[in-house]
């Protein structure tokens, strides 16, 4: 609307019932709400606005527009006084910034702050019941949340003097008298729609396509039947896909690690290979005595033995002194590279986010694994697959212990 009043702003929001812009008072700049000129006639419609400013001037909260005083009440025009700050309407603000929906962030910022002036109205027995993003004010500076324009009180109106339905309110609205109407229900079908909104030029997160879709449902049974019931859903939600992205990423490292083994053992061309001697050989060197004169065959033979018994001892004991001081150590030095990746701060980022955290902790414990391989002066075959089996341990007993502490959180909510 262009209101006609002395010295009118730019800026103006209009929905359809109420019209609001900025006009100079004197010196001072006003921010004004009034009855759309459609119904400032009808009584009916008078008086829910007096009851929504009368309400409305007792609202405290960050994320509403505050009440000024009364501004007009002549049998033509009321106008309230509202909050004066620079604003734009969320709707107004994504279409001068498309690309600002891939800030996950700032877009879960937003709704949280809707969803907390919300539920501070219905603390008090208020519902909004038509969350548009016309009706949703942003500060210029901050984007903080300011909402505006509650339809509670136009209720009592007769309906066929409502206006026309919009996807942003619940259809029961006009299909009920309003005492059999659950406000709450109505809250969350709007809320549902506002959702589908934000994400609608991008895809909506796994954490809220089922829910949004039961909100929004023309069954009002499938809807959750409270603002907590909505926000325990999102958080189971957000748990099996804080599961889900464990499990998939805990595949990839351990994938990770099988190829990078893989890799690490495959055979070289120039790999020696030890020939065990026959009867057929022509001798060997007695390499144990330091004696380099040729021998027998029958000498050979019991020299090769016991050159494979002693080999068979130093495997052995090679085997241990990797077990008894490469595994402890890599394992003290793993658990909380691990425990890095597997955070819930880690898990709760954005996956570029995760992806990149995963990829230095392999990084890192590929250098433990080579550090430790020379400190000890060990085989790095052996050491490669012994990093592997540890990294694999560790991660399943973390994605253990998560699908664990999960099930138990759901059982204390239910």
């Amino acid at each position: 609307m262009i209101h006609n009043g002395n010295g009118v702003d730019s800026f103006s929001v209009k929905s359809y019932l109420i019209d609001a812009y900025k006009i100079r008072k004197g010196e001072k700049r006003i921010f004004v709400r009034e009855l759309n000129s459609k119904f400032s006639t009808s009584q009916s419609f008078i008086c829910a606005f007096k009851k929504e400013i009368e309400c409305g001037k007792s609202w405290n909260h960050k994320n509403i527009l505050r009440y000024g005083p009364l501004l007009s009440e002549s049998s033509d025009r009321i106008s309230v006084q509202m909050e004066i700050t620079k604003l734009i309407t969320l709707e107004d603000f994504l279409m001068d910034n498309p690309a600002f929906v891939v800030n996950t962030q700032e877009v879960n910022r937003i709704l949280g702050e809707v969803i907390e002036a919300i539920e501070y109205l219905h603390s008090l027995g208020f519902y909004h019941l038509h969350l548009h993003p016309r009706n949703i004010l942003l500060v210029k500076d901050s984007l903080t949340v300011k909402l505006i324009n509650p339809l509670f009180a136009f209720l009592s109106c007769p309906k066929e003097d409502l206006p026309q339905k919009d996807e942003y309110m619940a259809p029961e609205l006009w299909e009920k008298p309003t005492e059999e109407i659950d406000l709450e229900r109505s809250e969350l079908y709007s809320l549902g729609r506002f959702i589908q909104y934000l994400f609608s030029t991008s895809q909506l997160p796994y954490r809220y396509s089922s829910v949004v879709k039961a909100m929004t449902s023309s069954d009002l049974s499938k809807r959750p039947s409270t603002i907590s019931d909505f926000k325990r859903n999102i958080e189971q939600k957000k748990k099996q896909t804080l599961i889900y992205k464990v499990l998939a990423w805990g595949c990839a490292i351990l994938f990770t690690c099988f190829f990078l083994f893989w890799i690490t053992t495959s055979p070289l061309e120039d790999e020696i290979h030890f020939i065990k001697p026959t009867a057929d050989s022509p001798g060997i060197c007695d390499s144990i005595n330091g004696d380099t004169s040729y021998t027998s065959d029958e000498q050979s033979m019991n020299r090769a033995e016991e050159l494979s018994r002693m080999y068979l001892e130093q495997q052995q004991d090679y085997i241990k002194k990797v077990e008894d001081i490469f595994s402890k150590e890599f394992t003290k030095r793993a658990i909380p590279v691990i425990d890095n990746i597997y955070s819930r701060n880690n898990m709760n980022s954005e996956e570029a986010v995760f992806s990149n955290v995963s990829l230095q902790g392999m990084h890192e414990l590929q250098e433990v694994q080579k550090e430790l391989t020379q400190k000890y002066e060990l085989d790095e075959i052996t050491t490669s697959q012994m990093a592997v089996e540890i990294i694999e341990k560790l991660t399943r007993k973390k994605l253990d212990a998560m699908i664990k502490e999960q099930a138990e959180e759901n059982n204390i909510s239910e």
